[in-house]
Formats: structure tokens, sequence, C-alpha cells
């Protein structure tokens, strides 16, 4: 989703509900949003980042493929900015990016996103927070059926209403593979924690026992399996691995790193779809074929999809804001 909103208004608006059964969140500053602004102060919500040095940001390869596609096609000239604080109406601080970087091994073909990472460099440095640092460990047996924090500001259901306030829903890892790993509430649709379109490029971070709190994945996209007809409202979501961009993210940025990489990353050396964690408790059920997934709905988190193609945002019908009295309309 691409939610529209003017500078000088976006802080008279009321802040909608939590994340999906989330709650919104003042916690891990270096959180914060990607909106696209013009010189008429025009600016696009479209996705999440996180900052990981005073001059870098993280998001999803896919957020930056929506910017240089989409975006443009709903304002002209946009100019991409990152922008930390509770909503995007009442920033802390902001930076312009001056350059966006995708991860050259980025795919998404087939039924799953690999590599799912990109970088944001800015024109000038944010001092004022802390950057989140990086895990290079990589995930192990022993996070099945962990709650990590998952952090965004996006929508909060599959209506695409809410975003642009920061939540977070803290959600227990399912399954691993060696580019992504999913998580999923176990609860019924009503109740269940999920990330939903927007929080694309958001952090997920892990309290880590040695390491303390670190960011452990990028939020990359959200599914429904064989018994979940709704992708964000009772699905799960799909995060890419930290540890697996490390060699491209530390080409562009200085970023503090926890733990340590295997060295089979750096060499090209790790390949195939799982990484052998799919026996223990809790794991999806399906893995290593991931036929009930494959049968369900993968979308990425920018826009809405279907049969694993995202539906272009020009056609979205994005809402925009009345200037006057700060409430939704067209």
């Amino acid at each position: 989703m691409l939610l529209f909103f003017g500078l000088a208004i976006a802080a008279a608006q009321a802040p909608p509900p939590p994340i999906v059964n989330g709650e919104t969140s003042s916690n891990f500053p270096a959180v914060g949003a990607l909106v696209a602004c013009n010189e008429e102060d025009t600016c696009v919500f479209f996705c999440s980042a996180t900052l990981i040095s005073p001059d870098a940001v993280l998001t999803a390869a896919h957020c930056i493929e929506a910017f240089n596609d989409d975006v443009s096609t709903i304002i002209t000239d946009p100019t991409p900015t990152f922008i930390v604080g509770p909503d995007i109406g009442n920033a802390s601080a902001r930076a312009v990016i001056a350059q966006f970087i995708a991860n050259p091994d980025y795919s998404d073909a087939g039924s799953r996103f690999i590599n799912d990472t990109g970088v944001g460099l800015l024109a000038a440095p944010i001092d004022s927070v802390d950057p989140l640092p990086l895990l290079l460990d990589a995930p192990n047996s022993t996070w099945i059926g962990e709650p990590l924090t998952f952090l965004g500001y996006g929508a909060t259901g599959d209506d695409e209403m809410g975003s642009g306030v920061k939540r977070e829903a803290d959600i227990p890892v399912t399954f691993i593979d060696t580019n992504f790993f999913l998580s999923e509430d176990p609860a019924d649709a009503a109740t269940a924690k999920n990330v939903c379109f927007g929080d694309s490029g958001g952090a997920v971070v892990r309290d880590d026992p040695e390491h303390g709190v670190v960011l452990a994945g990028v939020n990359s996209f959200v599914f429904n399996n064989d018994d979940k007809s709704s992708p964000c409202e009772g699905g799960g979501n799909g995060t890419a691995r930290i540890d697996r961009s490390v060699p491209f993210i530390e080409s562009f940025a200085d970023f503090e790193g926890k733990g340590e990489l295997d060295p089979a990353i750096r060499e090209g050396g790790i390949t195939g779809d799982t990484d052998g964690t799919t026996d223990q408790p809790g794991a999806c059920a399906t893995a290593p074929g991931y036929s009930a997934l494959e049968a369900g709905l993968w979308l990425g988190l920018v826009g809405m999809a279907t049969a694993f193609r995202r539906i272009n945002p020009r056609r979205i019908n994005p809402r925009r804001i009345n200037p006057r009295r700060g409430q939704p309309g067209q």
C-alpha cells in the first residue's frame, strides 16, 4: 500500500489501531519509515527500514524496486527520505536517501523471495539515533518457537488501512531456510499477530542471549497456507536473514556486527533450500517441499499480490488525506 500524506497536516491524524493484533511502539528508535516526497510537499509512504550506521539504512530489495518502478507513477519527481519517530507525521529525525542499492542476488522468481535486502545511503548522517547492530550468527534450531519482535509502519490488516504508525508484534519462528525464516502466530485469525503491507523492509529484532538486542532479519513477505485464507490477518510471514546478506551490506555500510559469520557465506558455499531444522518441534510440517505454502499465497509487503505477482501500486487507488480535515478521502 502507498499512503499519501501532506507534511503539514499528517500530525493531525488520529493514531490508527495497532499492527495486526500488535501494539504501537516507541521502542527501537533506529527503526523508521521510508517516504517519497516532491517539491510540493506531497509525500508517499511506501516501506520501513532500519538505521544500521549513521549514514545507511537497511530495507528490503523489493522496496527499492517499488520506489524505482512505481512511486514515480504516483507523484512527480519523488525524493526518498528516511524518517524515525512514532509516526510519519512526527519525525524525530530524517534524512534524504542519496542512493538505493538492492542486493544483486535478490530474486522474487518462483514461490519465494531470496536475498530480499537493500541499502539506502543517506545524504547526511543521523547522529541522534543509535544504529541497530546486525546479528552475524546464522539462525539455528534453537530459534524454533522463539518469539522475535517484528517492527514496521505498515497496515493493520488485509484491507490495507492504518499505515504510517510504528508498531511491533512478537511472533514465534516456525521454520528456517538458508535464505529466510518463517514465523506464524498459532492463535486463531481473530487474535493472531502478524506483519502486513508497508512493513516491508522493517526490522525483525532478537534479544540474543549472547549479543543482546540485534537486528536478525528484514521483513520480506506474508503468506497464507492451507487453513488460513488471509495473508495478514491470521497468516504468516517470511524474513530475509541478515547473515546471508552481510557480504553485500558491508560493501556499502560500516555497521556494528555481533557474532561470527559462517565463512561459507563469504565463499558462496551455501546452497539448497533448507538448513536441516525441519525435524525440530514447531517446524513447518510440509518443509522442505513447502507444498502447503506454495499452494497458498505469498505476498510482497509493498502493495498487493496474487499468485506470486505484486500488483502495481498505481492500480490500488491510494488514499489521500484531506488537508483541511485531516481525514482520509479521495
